[in-house]
């Protein structure tokens, strides 16, 4: 993002401003309760083991200290848990009905 050695640039001329904290960043809070929630839970719904992610998002949910799945947008908080593989296939090709 940044090109060769422009991060170092970056952060060595004292105009780095981001302070990370774990407990609120989004690193943590967006990334990891938007995107691997989803991802696990289409692995269960699917009935693949996603190990990694689902050990990302535990990790993550202890250094919040919330459940980052419960929060996070899974299939069951789009209320489509029970969907079949046809179904799912035709709401990603064609969207919701209007």
């Amino acid at each position: 993002m940044y090109g060769h050695a422009g991060h170092e640039k970056l952060t060595d001329s004292g105009d780095w401003r981001e302070r990370i904290n774990l407990l609120n960043h989004c690193y943590i809070l967006e990334d990891t309760r938007l995107g691997l929630s989803f991802r696990v839970s289409v692995g269960r719904w699917a009935g693949i083991p996603t190990p990694v992610a689902q050990g990302l998002l535990s990790i993550a949910s202890a250094i919040a200290g919330t459940d980052l799945y419960a929060q996070g947008r899974t299939l069951e908080s789009l209320e489509l848990p029970g969907t079949t593989r046809p179904e799912l296939m035709n709401l990603l090709h064609e969207g919701f009905p209007a």
